[in-house]
């Protein structure tokens, strides 16, 4: 666990593999823990052969197995030369997750994405945090590159994570992020978003801003100045023994993620306005919605898992497994037995 720690003016010169606080984290590393870190950082490679590699993050240059998770953290990074360039993970072959992070990415040359580089037979989960690239010598933040970057094998998850729009592309941002623009940044509009924001991972109230001197969103706290901005209650219905906090309000007229809640032996099926489940399911409060929300969890039981085999005994459970085979491309010799007679009138 590296915790608590600022790093300013960190210079790799010439290095293939590395990071801020870590080069290389090896498969036999279970669990790592990244926690209110701050670095600022200078990395890169200037040799111009052909064969040039290597991993370069803001924080972990190459992760490989076992779980990273990095939160209330921030990088402030220039990144040059060659391979795989990323903000925060240059690579991850495990799992990484990140909670209320951000970083300021300044690229001189290749680059793969804002916050995680390279994603293979990897899991990604971003939640509550936002990224700002530039390609220097430019000297305004654009949207030129994608948050997590080239992925293979691979499942990446958003929730209330933003970046900036995409001047170059008409890409339409995955689920669960969200574009904004230079002015939505400056004027406090982003902060008060993040700052509502509250989940089993998350306590948004960590974010803040200075409007008038701070440039963009910071880890302190408090917001202070900036628009007035319309707020509207937000009720969520999970579950009877739920004891998270989640948000309990939203601010019209910008578009924002609903909480991604998490249950025992469930899986999260989507967000619905009515407690019957008509219609569709959504992960998101729209632009243009005014007035207090209400909406419900829904959830499909996860089957049981004998001898290889799914044992399917409820319709959720089918629906369960389905959204998991379609997902995560299962072999077509898949075991699938049905332990009970399904009927779905739907």
């Amino acid at each position: 666990r590296i915790k608590n720690l600022t790093l300013k003016g960190v210079n790799f010169f010439d290095i293939d593999n590395g990071g801020g606080l870590i080069g290389k984290i090896d498969s036999l590393s279970n669990e790592v823990v990244i926690e209110n870190c701050d670095v600022e950082i200078s990395i890169g490679v200037l040799r111009l052969e052909e064969d040039v590699r290597g991993y370069r993050g803001g924080l972990v240059g190459l992760h490989q197995g076992g779980w990273l998770t990095i939160k209330e953290s921030h990088v402030e990074g220039h990144f040059y030369g060659a391979g795989t360039n990323a903000g925060l993970v240059a690579g991850t072959t495990g799992t990484v997750r990140i909670f209320n992070s951000y970083c300021q990415n300044n690229f001189s040359d290749a680059a793969e994405a804002a916050l995680v580089g390279t994603a293979t037979n990897a899991n990604v989960y971003v939640e509550n945090s936002y990224a700002l690239s530039r390609y220097t010598p430019s000297d305004q933040w654009n949207g030129v590159y994608n948050l997590v970057g080239k992925t293979e094998n691979s499942y990446v998850k958003y929730s209330n994570v933003f970046r900036m729009h995409m001047v170059f592309f008409s890409e339409t941002p995955p689920e669960g992020v969200h574009e904004f623009y230079d002015e939505q940044v400056e004027d406090g509009t982003i902060a008060r978003v993040l700052h509502l924001f509250k989940s089993g991972n998350v306590d948004g109230s960590v974010w803040g801003q200075n409007v008038g001197t701070d440039e963009y969103p910071t880890l302190s706290g408090k917001i202070d100045g900036g628009q007035s901005l319309k707020l509207s209650a937000l009720h969520l219905i999970t579950y009877d023994a739920d004891t998270v906090t989640y948000s309990k309000q939203y601010i019209e007229g910008i578009e924002s993620s609903l909480p991604l809640p998490e249950r025992k032996d469930y899986e999260f099926a989507g967000w619905y306005d009515n407690e019957n489940f008509y219609g569709k399911s959504t992960t998101t409060i729209p632009k243009d919605a005014t007035g207090d929300k209400t909406f419900y969890a829904k959830w499909w039981h996860i089957p049981k898992f004998v001898n290889n085999c799914y044992e399917i005994a409820l319709i959720d459970e089918l629906y369960y497994f389905a959204n998991l085979y379609n997902r995560q491309q299962y072999s077509k010799n898949t075991c699938v037995k049905l332990t009970a007679d399904l009927v779905d009138n739907k």
